[in-house]
């Protein structure tokens, strides 16, 4: 991969949200602003975004589609924004159903405030009464295995979402979606149940509905016609048709298209060149499966979760920062604009104290970080540098281990540079640097002048090191040298973790961006 590397934006339609997901994601500055400006926008319709998302108990209103669908589109605008804060911007967009309704604030088609508002509309339009209850289940079989069986059984089962090669997803009436269910399962078929509020979506079943809902677009968005960029691939409608206006253009008829035609999904991802990066966002992705399926040559990630055991925090930590490596305008920089860097913290609060939980932390930053440079350049010789104090510390092992376990990399070359001369004597280098593949130099500050894979660094002022980091192509920031950025030295710093420290500076300097 290069900084060349396409990325491409998948929405999900179909995911649940559930109690208090969302709440540590507030954290981040720019979605935290994001949901507040799009519940600002929907108390005009008497709803509460923040209850939706965060209620005090679960109420029966919960397993309506007004959550299904505001929340869900809340979170990904909100996530949008984020990405747009650190200049994160796809080369295509894919929705898969509802997702749709983000991908026309993503591709720039519509605001966030009308974003946010079709939701509603689309919300709105999906609680009217439905005289027999709908149903959808996933199922792992293909458009073709499934198609013949559905004609034979009746002709109000719908093939609903063409997923991927191995897996469709069938719509209906819930008496006839389960006893097809059923039967798929003693087959031992793959069979999942989906969250769909009732509703047969994707079907002529549910007309009534699009009805409602392009109803609403007039009465609570504006919908202006506006022709979609190339980024945005359809689902909504056939290939062959996405030279006709219908395809072309966004509008209040492609909204209403999208909610009762069948989700082309496939047909979109296939138009993913090979080695993109592709994220999946929502609180909860759920296509992962298909996704690495449909493109195993693609790197995939996921800005949300993937279960709801993990720390979302982490996982949206985690992507953005791997995107923020094959952006070709990076943010991120380091005096010099054709170089840049990423700023870690090292989850070492405690000036006095390092505990096993800290140490783990920031072993596990540095190895993700070091392991994402290699798989961008894999150069033969890999150069790294620490500045010291006295002796080699565990940011260094830790970048000896993973160069050691990279069969691209032939020599490993570990300048440890001396922050005083009256510590060249004294400083050793502790035999689990020592190896056939490893290199070692102990140089002095101000005589160190090579050009530089990794600069690690710690606690020192950077005016001594402007020669140093000039040659450099990557920074990992440790510990207090927070406190000593100069300005024009952009970096972003997670606030629970720097506190008062980095907040202090944001004020000072200005060019801290704290999530």
């Amino acid at each position: 991969m290069s900084k060349n590397t396409e990325i491409w934006f998948i929405f999900p339609g179909m995911g649940r949200t559930w109690e208090g997901m969302e709440k540590s994601i507030l954290n981040l500055e720019p979605f935290r602003e994001s949901i507040q400006s799009q519940a600002q926008t929907l108390k005009l319709f008497n709803v509460d975004l923040f209850q939706l998302l965060f209620p005090n108990q679960r109420q029966e209103s919960r397993s309506s589609l007004e959550l299904y669908t505001v929340c869900v589109t809340a979170v990904q605008i909100a996530f949008i924004d984020l990405l747009k804060s650190f200049k994160i911007y796809p080369t295509g967009i894919v929705g898969h159903s509802v997702g749709e309704i983000a991908c026309a604030y993503s591709d720039g088609c519509s605001t966030r405030d009308e974003t946010i508002k079709i939701a509603y509309a689309h919300a709105k339009a999906c609680r009217i009464a439905r005289s027999i209850p709908g149903a959808m289940v996933s199922v792992g079989l293909s458009a073709e295995d499934i198609s013949e069986r559905l004609h034979q059984r009746s002709k109000q089962l719908f093939l609903a979402c063409y997923n991927s090669p191995i897996s469709v997803t069938i719509s209906g009436p819930e008496s006839e979606v389960t006893s097809l269910a059923n039967e798929l399962q003693e087959e031992g078929v793959f069979v999942k149940q989906l969250y769909c509020a009732g509703l047969a979506q994707h079907t002529e079943l549910i007309q009534a509905n699009a009805e409602e809902f392009e109803r609403n677009l007039k009465t609570f968005a504006s919908v202006t016609q506006k022709l979609r960029t190339n980024r945005w691939k359809s689902t909504s409608v056939c290939e062959k048709n996405w030279d006709s206006d219908a395809a072309k253009f966004y509008s209040s008829d492609y909204l209403v298209k999208n909610m009762v035609n069948p989700v082309l999904f496939q047909q979109a991802i296939d138009h993913i060149p090979k080695n993109a990066i592709v994220v999946e966002i929502a609180s909860l992705c759920n296509l992962q499966c298909v996704l690495r399926h449909s493109l195993p040559n693609h790197r995939i990630l996921c800005l949300g979760l993937k279960n709801r055991e993990d720390d979302l925090i982490t996982e949206v930590y985690r992507s953005i920062n791997e995107l923020l490596i094959f952006q070709p305008n990076p943010q991120i920089q380091i005096l010099v604009d054709q170089y840049f860097g990423i700023c870690f913290d090292n989850y070492n609060i405690s000036r006095s104290i390092r505990n096993e939980a800290n140490l783990l932390c920031e072993t596990s930053a540095i190895e993700f970080f070091v392991n994402l440079i290699l798989r961008k350049s894999t150069p033969q010789t890999f150069r790294v540098a620490q500045v010291i104090h006295l002796q080699p510390t565990t940011a260094l092992a830790t970048v000896r281990q993973c160069v050691l376990l990279n069969p691209s990399v032939e020599n490993l070359e570990l300048h440890i540079i001396m922050a005083r001369p009256d510590l060249e004597d004294c400083c050793v280098c502790p035999e689990i640097f020592k190896s056939d593949k490893i290199s070692i130099n102990f140089l002095n500050l101000h005589l160190f002048n090579l050009p530089i894979d990794l600069l690690i660094l710690d606690s020192f002022d950077f005016s001594t090191m402007t020669h140093i980091l000039e040659n450099t192509h990557y920074v990992i920031l440790k510990g207090n040298s927070f406190s000593k950025i100069p300005p024009g030295f952009k970096c972003f710093a997670r606030k629970r973790m720097l506190g008062k420290q980095c907040a202090l500076f944001q004020r000072l300097q200005g060019n801290v961006t704290l999530f």
